[in-house]
């Protein structure tokens, strides 16, 4: 695999990504260089790794902030003693409520992916493994905005494959997905991935490092 593939893939091809990769390896560089020591593929692997992790972990934070964006989870997790105690608290203790609930979600949304088990995975698949997760709710057409796999597939974590012709493509929303249909990833896809940046996250997506 060419260095340059090697690096993007593990980017989701987004300025911001490319530019956090491009700076730690060019630190890392720098660095040695300064020492007189060669850079190795094993040290531009770990480099390309960490950062990688970090990456797929602030956009699955991201994912979790949208999730609980929707009134509907924040009125089912919230009683109405502790909506009260927020309205009183600190703000500091409001941000750290918010934050440890946050926190959840992105966790069970790694759990989810490590239930699927394999980049590659149908329909099938994904309901079986959001049965019984917190995460498995607005499934029906009119909250269906705020269901995991869209919010997944909105910050391009989850593409899906489609037949053009005699030819299999893969549709991801920041690239060729027209704008109108980036809300909701399709339900009758031949196919779906986890994009390769969660690969050193998520470790059970691959059976080994990416």
């Amino acid at each position: 695999e060419e260095v340059a593939a090697y690096i993007l893939r593990h980017t989701r091809l987004l300025p911001r990504d490319i530019v956090v990769m491009g700076n730690a390896i060019e630190a890392t560089l720098n660095q040695r260089r300064e020492n007189r020591i060669e850079m190795t593929d094993g040290k531009l692997r770990q480099v390309v790794s960490n950062v990688a992790q970090s990456l797929a972990r602030e956009t699955i934070f991201s994912c979790a902030n949208e999730f609980i964006a929707s009134l509907d989870y924040m009125s089912d997790t919230l009683s109405s003693e502790d909506v009260d105690e927020l309205i009183y608290a600190e703000q500091s203790e409001v941000n750290q409520t918010i934050l440890q609930i946050k926190s959840s979600i992105a966790d069970e949304i790694i759990t989810f992916m490590e239930k699927i088990g394999n980049r590659f995975f149908d329909r099938e698949t994904l309901l079986e493994a959001l049965e019984g997760s917190p995460l498995h709710r607005f499934d029906n057409d009119e909250n269906s905005f705020f269901a995991i796999e869209n919010i997944l597939f909105r910050h391009g974590l989850i593409s899906y494959q489609v037949l053009e012709g005699d030819d299999y493509k893969w549709m991801s929303t920041w690239q060729q997905v027209p704008y109108s249909d980036r809300s909701r990833l399709p339900k009758n896809a031949l196919l779906y991935r986890f994009h390769s940046s969660l690969a050193d996250l998520v470790h059970a997506l691959y059976g080994h490092e990416g």
